[in-house]
């Protein structure tokens, strides 16, 4: 058995075992607060102030809820990118400040190209600069 490399490792399982519980504290908290908000005649500045921390806490935890999940679903593409791209330089090509995916190459492996035509340019710098250092 060969021993294949991984230049990419997906996060931990913790990550969102703590941050789903902590997203939904700060959920409970913004309704919470809406509903005293919503309540009262005249709410003052404090309560209007910890509605809008707590529901941008809670915006803040489910955007990395999902850079969790996009970074679970992309590590094992970036890594079969990573070989391919090792193994032909044409995978990705470099246009207009932009990298992009050569469909037409991967079709020629029997490869489908539509999941790694999704990846992002940060990703697709990241590849460039393993494979480069590599050589």
């Amino acid at each position: 058995m060969q021993f294949e490399r991984n230049y990419f490792n997906k996060p931990s399982k913790y990550w969102i075992w703590s941050l789903v519980p902590i997203c939904c504290c700060f959920l409970m908290m913004a309704m919470f607060q809406l509903n005293v908000i919503v309540s009262v005649d005249d709410p003052d500045i404090k309560m209007k102030l910890f509605f809008l921390i707590s529901f941008g806490f809670f915006l803040i935890t489910g955007y990395m809820i999902f850079g969790y999940g996009y970074l679970v679903w992309s590590t094992p593409l970036k890594n079969k990118l990573v070989k391919l791209t090792e193994d032909n330089h044409n995978v990705l090509i470099y246009k207009f400040d932009r990298y992009f995916v050569d469909e037409a190459v991967l079709h020629k492996m029997n490869i489908n190209p539509k999941p790694y035509v999704r990846l992002s340019q940060k990703d697709y710098r990241d590849i460039i600069c393993i494979v480069e250092n590599e050589e």
